[in-house]
C-alpha cells in the first residue's frame, strides 16, 4: 500500500469509521496515488462515480490551482463525501448522473475510476461520448480499470465484484479494447499501462480529446506518434 502525509490526511479527515475503514482496506488494491500523479496540476477535474471520494478530496489538497467534482449516484456516499471534504473550499460532491443530469462543460480532465466494468457496454459508450462532450479540446481522461488478462487475476477482480455487488452483471473491457474505443471516438491516447498489483490486473489509460476539426487520418496519426 502506498502512503504518503497528504494521503493519510485526507484519510484521517472521514469522521465516520466505517467510510474510513473502507478507504483504508480499499487502499490495499487500489493505485490511488499513480492515479493522482496522472492528473493535471490546474483546471477543472471531474471523478465520475467517486465513491466516498477519497481522491479527489486528496487532488483538491493537493493542488489549489485544482478544481475538483465527484459526481457520484449513491445519496450516502454523497453526504460522507461532503462531511469529509467540510472546509476545503476547492471540491465539491453532486449526487447525479452524467448522462441524465446537467450537462457539465469545459471540464479540463474526467477520471474513471474502477467504474466501466459495472455498466453494461452500451452505457460505456454513453459515457464516453458524455465525457468528450463535457472535456474541453485538449482536456484528459483517465481511466483505470480491470483486464481481464492473465486470467487468474481476473478471476480473483470477478470474485470480489460479484460479492462486492451481490452478483450484478459486471461487463469488464481489456485496455486493448478499451484504447480502440477511444480512439475511434477521436481521443489520442497517451500512455496504457499495467499497474503492478499480484492480484488485480490493473491498468492507467491516459488520452486526450483531439480538436474536432482534425481529421480521422490526423487522428490516427497522432496516435501512431503516441504510441
Amino acid at each position: 500500500m502506498k502512503m504518503n502525509r497528504d494521503l493519510a490526511t485526507a484519510l484521517a479527515s472521514y469522521p465516520l469509521l466505517i467510510p474510513r475503514l473502507y478507504n483504508y482496506l480499499r487502499l490495499g488494491i487500489l493505485p490511488l496515488l499513480d492515479i493522482a500523479e496522472a492528473v493535471p496540476q490546474f483546471g477543472k477535474v471531474l471523478d465520475v462515480g467517486c465513491g466516498y471520494g477519497l481522491l479527489d478530496i486528496y487532488l483538491a489538497k493537493t493542488s489549489s490551482q485544482r478544481y475538483v467534482i465527484g459526481s457520484e449516484l449513491n445519496s450516502k456516499r454523497v453526504r460522507v463525501a461532503k462531511q469529509a471534504a467540510c472546509g476545503i473550499e476547492n471540491v465539491e460532491f453532486v449526487q447525479e448522473d452524467l448522462l441524465r443530469g446537467q450537462h457539465v462543460g469545459d471540464i479540463n480532465c474526467a477520471i474513471l475510476v474502477d467504474l466501466l466494468h459495472h455498466i453494461s457496454y452500451e452505457r460505456q459508450q454513453a459515457l464516453i461520448a458524455a465525457i468528450w462532450e463535457a472535456l474541453a479540446v485538449g482536456g484528459t481522461l483517465i481511466v483505470k480499470d480491470m483486464d481481464d488478462r492473465p486470467a487468474f487475476k481476473y478471476y480473483i477482480n470477478l470474485v470480489h465484484d460479484k460479492l462486492m455487488t451481490g452478483f450484478d452483471k459486471l461487463s469488464f473491457i481489456s485496455a486493448g479494447k478499451l484504447r480502440a474505443n477511444l480512439a475511434a471516438r477521436g481521443f489520442v491516447v497517451h500512455s496504457c499501462r499495467t499497474l503492478p498489483h499480484p492480484f488485480y490486473a490493473h491498468y492507467l489509460l491516459t488520452c486526450k480529446k483531439a480538436d474536432s476539426n482534425l481529421s480521422s487520418r490526423d487522428v490516427v496519426h497522432l496516435q501512431e506518434v503516441e504510441g
